[in-house]
């Protein structure tokens, strides 16, 4: 399950600790909280130039919020850009020579973290606490240097993951996951995730901070009935009214077209 927020200044703003606090007790369920600072595209275009400034909330002020509201226990220093996932699945595009899905947006476009939590201790950990993700990082782009140059290959490759282990300073946390470097099963993998959230922020954009470079390097897509293929801001701010007038159509019209296609089917 993923906790969803939409997050606004002088709204719900003062809720995310709580918010946090229920998914750490939900962890066996909750595996994600995705916060998305409110943008001002589509019905909220009606708003006012003061509503707006009101109730208008950056990631650096989610960031502030999330470190007061835990009490420091999840500084503003432990979040990374959206896109820091991208040396892991270069890695695994050498390693296997097949392209996998790259995150590369614009880093601006978000933040996140993990949050692990300890059973022993019962706190909650940022992953910067108990990871070197910085050392970790740049290992990862050693190793896909050495693959990209031959030096890596899939027999070895699984010795090569292994080392980045010296880098996981918590013990608990590096044996769960060394089971899971080893083993690679779904269990295995249950058992690394089962006390670790996720933590992510994603700032759509309006037409009051519109960025064409963040537009050209989007992750997140409308595909339209005529095959178009439009970035996600871009579609919210320009596109979607036009769209939806273009292809919309009556329930009834829709329901017959359905129906009629069924037949087709079952004859």
């Amino acid at each position: 399950m993923v906790l969803v927020v939409t997050m606004a200044r002088n709204y719900n703003d003062k809720d995310i600790g709580k918010i946090i606090d229920f998914a750490v007790e939900n962890r066996d369920v909750v595996r994600w909280i995705n916060i998305q600072p409110v943008a001002f595209a589509g019905r909220a275009k009606e708003y006012s130039p003061e509503e707006i400034r009101q109730f208008r909330i950056t990631i650096p002020d989610v960031l502030i919020e999330i470190e007061e509201q835990t009490g420091g226990k999840i500084s503003r220093w432990d979040w990374r850009p959206v896109n820091w996932p991208v040396a892991l699945g270069k890695l695994v595009e050498a390693i296997t020579g097949s392209p996998k899905p790259i995150f590369g947006n614009n880093p601006i476009c978000g933040a996140s973290t993990f949050i692990y939590y300890d059973q022993d201790t019962k706190e909650i950990l940022p992953i910067t606490k108990i990871v070197d993700v910085d050392g970790f990082e740049k290992a990862v782009w050693d190793i896909h240097g050495k693959a990209v140059r031959g030096g890596v290959w899939r027999g070895i490759a699984a010795v090569e993951t292994l080392k980045l282990l010296r880098y996981v300073k918590h013990k608990s946390f590096r044996n769960i996951l060394a089971n899971f470097l080893i083993k690679k099963d779904y269990e295995s993998l249950g058992q690394v995730m089962f006390n670790v959230i996720g933590l992510g922020i994603m700032h759509f954009m309006d037409v009051f901070n519109f960025d064409v470079h963040r537009v050209q390097r989007c992750d997140i897509h409308y595909a339209t009935p005529d095959g178009r293929i439009i970035p996600f801001c871009t579609m919210n701010n320009f596109h979607r009214d036009k769209v939806e007038h273009s292809f919309k159509m009556d329930v009834k019209d829709w329901l017959k077209i359905k129906l009629a296609k069924n037949t087709a089917v079952y004859i």
